[in-house]
């Protein structure tokens, strides 16, 4: 989307599913709390053109 002719906003979602790999994986491999559960990223990406 853009604001004006130098400044371009992006917002977007993403899902990211981890699969059963995460599953296998030992106690051993660190893994965060909740760390096999799947993911949402929301971000939000702002340009300024010179």
């Amino acid at each position: 989307m853009k604001l004006k002719s130098n400044i371009v906003v992006e917002v977007g979602y993403e899902h990211w599913f981890k699969g059963d790999y995460f599953d296998r994986l030992p106690a051993s491999a660190g893994l965060p709390a909740g760390g096999e559960k799947d993911s949402d990223y929301f971000f939000v990406n702002t340009e300024f053109r010179f």
